[in-house]
């Protein structure tokens, strides 16, 4: 099997936010200590494109919680989710 250093599609010929997508959806395939270096590589000379991408890998999503609130509820754990506890549940007359 021969392995190609080049991304499945050729970065110049699609539209910014495609080239975005697809480039963001190269790098997260890679370990987090290798993205920025084949992001790098891949973008070349296109700082746009890889400011763009490199702003989204900053978004660290450790700390989002794995599960839904209402997963919460219904599987009875505990009243947390992520850094913040649950106190009470809302009415949804309190929302309006």
């Amino acid at each position: 099997m021969i392995l190609s250093k080049k991304p499945l599609v050729e970065i110049s010929k699609i539209s910014s936010w495609q080239k975005v997508s697809e480039v963001l959806g190269l790098v997260l395939e890679k370990p987090k200590n290798e993205r920025l270096d084949y992001l790098k590589e891949i973008c070349g000379e296109d700082k746009e494109i890889f400011a763009e991408v490199e702003s989204l890998l900053a978004f660290d999503t450790s700390n989002f919680p794995s599960q839904s609130p209402l997963l919460l509820k219904s599987s009875g754990k505990d009243k947390s989710i992520g850094n913040y506890n649950l106190i009470k549940e809302m009415d949804t007359a309190e929302w309006a």
